[in-house]
């Protein structure tokens, strides 16, 4: 818009030469600056897995509207003298606008971060669990309600099991019950393929890690009693205690307090990395703006298709991530 308005007033202008000196360095200023408002598209197509010569030019063809704005300036500089002032410094301001949030967010690494839960395989261990509470009600605990209940707190997720399956127990008997099952079921849980390797090789290059869960403090610490030098990486841990007043999955709270409490808290959610295993989880990441790696602990025909189309990624296991694709440092085994 700022060159057609340099263009159209070259009529009203006292010295045309000049007037259109000054037009056609505003047309190649303008040029010029287009490459960083490309970037402002590239960077984020890049890191989200398109290719580098596609998000390029995807980035540099948005230059295209120049175009159409331009004949839109020619024409307001003709009804409009008095605002033209406003109106470009609208523009930079814009422009100001557009480079610290989005391309500086975009070009910053160390500030790249990974919010992650689905590291230890505990969805297998849950499902023998909550098939042995629902046994003596004769009822099956099905793949339906399983994936309703996953990211949820233990009593959200206690009191969709007792409404779908109509189990005669309350909320804190189904609480009581299914901790007793965990106490000798959550100790041996192993950690998923590919879970060590990562986390390793992020923490050693300072990727910052946490974890947000829907289980309670309780239940996080069994779950991962066996590889405690390993979780000490992740920080912060946030929890889903029964009197939390945090929304769980698929509310975006539990990532976003993730995202608040790192040490230096990303500029952007675009930066932070989830991965996950639910759809409520997925939902959650999306909500909270974040990119999103699904890699499903069911049958991927399970799950709702929406799910799978808005997720970043979907693996069907962790050995096949490769962290350069979101921008982070690659392998150094490779």
């Amino acid at each position: 818009m700022a060159v057609g308005v340099g263009f159209g007033s070259i009529p009203s202008s006292s010295n045309a030469t000049l007037a259109f000196n000054h037009a056609r360095n505003l047309a190649v200023g303008i040029g010029i600056q287009n490459f960083p408002e490309g970037l402002a598209i590239s960077l984020p197509l890049r890191s989200f897995g398109i290719g580098s010569f596609r998000a390029f030019w995807y980035g540099q063809l948005s230059g295209l509207v120049e175009v159409v704005a331009g004949v839109i300036g020619v024409c307001f500089v003709q009804l409009a003298n008095c605002l033209l002032p406003f109106a470009l410094a609208f523009a930079a301001g814009a422009m100001l606008f557009v480079v610290f949030n989005e391309i500086i967010p975009e070009i910053s690494p160390q500030n790249r971060t990974m919010s992650s839960w689905y590291v230890i395989d505990t969805e297998s261990i849950y499902t023998e669990c909550l098939q042995i509470l629902c046994a003596p009600y004769g009822k099956n605990f099905s793949t339906e309600t399983k994936l309703q209940m996953m990211g949820k707190s233990s009593l959200e997720a206690g009191q969709i099991l007792i409404r779908n399956l109509n189990l005669p127990m309350t909320d804190e008997e189904f609480l009581t019950k299914s901790n007793d099952i965990y106490q000798e079921a959550f100790p041996s849980a192993e950690l998923l393929p590919g879970v060590g390797r990562l986390i390793q090789h992020l923490a050693s290059y300072n990727i910052p890690m946490a974890i947000g869960t829907g289980s309670s403090h309780e239940l996080f610490l069994l779950k991962t009693s066996g590889h405690r030098e390993l979780f000490r990486l992740f920080d912060p841990v946030i929890c889903t205690d029964a009197t939390e007043i945090r929304l769980t999955k698929p509310e975006p709270d539990v990532f976003l307090a993730c995202a608040e409490k790192f040490p230096n808290p990303p500029l952007s959610m675009s930066q932070c990395l989830v991965f996950e295993d639910g759809e409520n989880g997925v939902r959650a990441a999306i909500a909270a703006g974040m990119k999103v790696v699904l890699v499903p602990s069911l049958p991927l025909s399970n799950y709702d298709q929406s799910v799978i189309q808005h997720a970043t990624l979907t693996l069907d296991s962790l050995l096949k991530f490769d962290p350069a694709e979101f921008g982070l440092p690659p392998f150094d085994d490779i």
